[in-house]
């Protein structure tokens, strides 16, 4: 998403995880019909990686939910984004880590 988006708009914080942020951006058009939806993002990388997003219709209903009429094209989408744009970026870690909210984490 960052590669596309940029800086998120937003941080979550997990107890469960305290070395990870979960990342928000508002406002995002993902489709082609200006509906506009909030990302949440949260993912990690060591030997291998994953990511895991939450889409957010505008009044909080699940965008990817299997009732969601726009659930195929929001995860085609998705694909897509991660494909067209990658998920490694040196400039995503530096935003990323300067970013992090020290009194949650831990330095690494």
């Amino acid at each position: 998403m960052f590669n596309k988006l940029g800086k998120w708009e937003g941080t979550l914080h997990s107890e469960n995880h305290n070395d990870y942020s979960i990342l928000v951006w508002d406002e995002v058009e993902l489709l082609s019909n200006q509906q506009l939806f909030t990302v949440i993002t949260f993912g990690y990388e060591d030997s291998s990686s994953s990511s895991s997003f939450i889409v957010l219709e505008k009044d909080g209903r699940d965008a990817l939910a299997s009732s969601s009429i726009d659930q195929n094209k929001l995860a085609t989408a998705l694909e897509t984004l991660v494909i067209d744009y990658g998920y490694k970026n040196d400039q995503f870690m530096e935003v990323y880590r300067n970013d992090r909210d020290t009194s949650h984490y831990k330095d690494k």
